[in-house]
């Protein structure tokens, strides 16, 4: 084996690596590649866990070239922890990998492991053909998969925590308009059952809203919207009077009754 090969392995692991942020699809690829470049056929995630009963499982992280295996990622497997602990390895052990849930018979394993929680077992019913050193020459490769792994994670911790901030902002909005939309049809349905005048201007004196009340006073028929109030009042004193009005109480943080007679 030269050293151009094992620098181009390196390098191509390192690619796919550092080429991947989310955690799923960081170990396909990755274990894709281990695949590629060690002539095995299958190859799978153990990966160790505690609940929050603190009860320990094993589980099936991720797996490529075993369908069956597949249909069991994600979930947790009765297996036991030889697979999962000790240092790299190239083992023949019918007994050990006869506990995996797969319809293969396997009787060669090489064992990687990442960090203390997970390993990868690379699968294999004949005797594997390489001529790289595979205990060996992937540790590198390991180190920094552990790194991004852990980046990964913290990557996808903060996406759900943005997530449910937003879901929540987006609750309270609703719960916000809601209850504006309550107060201000409170709001309407009390100015209109008032009979004295009420309305509302802008600071410029344009009319934004007024009751029943207030329209019944400037015009009998056809009220006219309220933009248009401002024009059409009974009488040329009105319009002065209630201008004057307007812009005496607008720096008033009092309020102020009036009666006419």
């Amino acid at each position: 084996m030269n050293r151009e090969h094992i620098l181009s392995v390196l390098y191509d692991m390192t690619l796919t690596i550092g080429g991947e942020g989310r955690l799923n699809v960081l170990l396909t690829k990755v274990l894709q590649r281990f695949l590629y470049h060690t002539s095995f056929p299958v190859g799978l995630v153990l990966e160790r866990r505690i609940d929050a009963q603190g009860k320990v499982s094993m589980v099936l992280a991720s797996v490529v070239g075993d369908h069956t295996l597949a249909l069991r990622q994600g979930k947790a497997l009765d297996l036991p922890y030889a697979m999962l602990e000790g240092e790299a390895e190239l083992r023949s052990d019918t007994a050990l990998l006869a506990t995996l849930p797969s319809g293969r018979t396997y009787y060669h394993c090489l064992k990687l492991p990442i960090d203390a929680d997970r390993t990868i077992l690379l699968l294999s019913m004949s005797e594997p053909e390489s001529s790289l050193p595979l205990t060996q020459v992937f540790k590198p490769v390991l180190r920094n998969l552990a790194k991004a792994i852990e980046l990964c994670q913290r990557s996808e911790q903060l996406t759900q925590t943005l997530i449910a901030d937003r879901d929540q902002a987006r609750s309270d909005l609703n719960v916000a308009l809601l209850v504006s939309e309550r107060e201000r049809a409170f709001l309407r349905k009390l100015t209109d059952t008032i009979p004295d005048l009420i309305w509302i201007k802008d600071p410029n004196g344009v009319y934004l809203a007024c009751n029943p009340t207030f329209e019944r006073f400037l015009v009998s028929k056809n009220p006219p919207s309220s933009a248009r109030l401002t024009t059409i009042l009974l009488t040329k004193s009105w319009p002065i009077f209630f201008g004057q009005m307007t812009c005496s109480r607008s720096n008033q943080p009092r309020p102020k009754s009036m009666k006419s007679g």
